[in-house]
């Protein structure tokens, strides 16, 4: 009868142990909590709470589990190897255990989370223009000493793209500015005002600054100059200068001007001259004329020397005329050659 006693208490025995030895333990890692992204720069122990772990006792989830986390690494992937200053992926043993199931290193205790430094800040542009002004014919604006920006990894490229500006053209143009560190871009624009401070370049072809025309004469001062624009060309057509009157015998001085089409003007002063340079016209009734000794001859003269005069000259003219006339009619009349007869207005 003892010998039945035994057996029964080892069968029972043996029962419970089997029943306690059937227990299965594992750990499962939320696979999202292993793949952490670190921004560049942060404090790593910031991220090292982030990874999770669940204990599951004969399949079922133990969620009154108390689990506890070695972040420290082990073998070649330690938490000291994590680097946030530089972008990269680094990895690191973390290990789970448990306090009330008691599981020990049960299967899945152990796993390797990634820490993905990433640069997710873009750079920040501290100062930019938003408007610059180009004047044609002078040096291209270096933009980038306009431009003043940081970014966290102390590293970024300002970039220009001046594609669109035509910089022979007067107008208003859009200059896009990129400032790049290698993940990030940021975006701004500068508006560029494309000017032409440069009036046309004018030439006198003339002597001595003076244009003499003739008493009358229609001019076209035109054939006087020359003026060449630095973006027009040839800009003769614009001239500019108050009205005169030809017909005047007269001296002043004449403002000329020429512009281009963007507004900007030159000027130059010429003296003008206005003479009379035509001879005058002289119809005579006879070629010859006979006097009687007692005839008026002074308006005999009149009639024969002269019917159409320029009048500005008529008097000069007239003197000297008479003045050699009479003074023939004299010698023919006294026989002395030279006399000194004089005559007077």
């Amino acid at each position: 009868m003892k010998k039945y006693v035994y057996l029964g208490i080892i069968v029972f025995i043996s029962f419970f142990s089997l029943e306690a030895y059937a227990k299965t333990y594992r750990f499962v890692w939320d696979e999202q909590s292993t793949f952490i992204d670190v921004s560049l720069g942060d404090n790593i122990n910031n991220y090292t709470s982030i990874p999770k772990a669940y204990l599951y006792v004969d399949n079922v989830l133990m969620e009154d589990a108390e689990i506890t986390y070695l972040s420290t690494g082990d073998w070649l992937y330690l938490l000291t190897d994590v680097d946030t200053s530089k972008v990269g992926e680094y990895k690191v043993w973390y290990k789970a255990s448990e306090s009330k199931y008691s599981p020990g290193q049960c299967e899945g205790y152990k796993t390797l989370v990634t820490f993905n430094v990433i640069d997710d800040k873009p750079p920040v542009i501290t100062d930019i223009p938003t408007e610059l002004t180009y004047l044609i014919g002078g040096n291209k604006p270096l933009y980038e000493n306009y431009i003043v920006a940081n970014d966290n990894s102390g590293n970024y490229n300002v970039l220009i793209d001046d594609s669109s500006v035509l910089y022979n053209v007067v107008g208003t143009y859009t200059v896009n500015v990129r400032v790049d560190d290698g993940y990030n871009v940021i975006k701004e624009n500068i508006t560029l005002h494309v000017k032409d401070p440069v009036g046309p370049i004018i030439t006198f072809l003339g002597e001595n600054n003076t244009i003499k025309i003739n008493l009358g004469d229609e001019v076209d001062l035109k054939s006087y100059f020359t003026a060449i624009d630095n973006i027009d060309g040839d800009v003769i057509n614009s001239i500019r200068y108050n009205p005169f009157d030809t017909n005047v015998e007269q001296e002043f001085k004449l403002e000329v001007k020429f512009n281009d089409s963007n507004g900007n003007v030159s000027n130059i002063f010429v003296d003008i001259k206005i003479v009379d340079e035509n001879e005058p016209i002289i119809t005579l009734f006879n070629e010859s004329l006979i006097l009687e000794y007692n005839t008026d001859y002074l308006e005999e003269l009149k009639k024969w020397y002269y019917e159409n005069m320029n009048n500005n000259n008529l008097n000069v003219i007239a003197k000297n005329i008479r003045r050699s006339i009479v003074e023939m009619i004299y010698e023919s009349k006294s026989g002395h050659p030279g006399g000194s007869l004089s005559c007077t207005d």
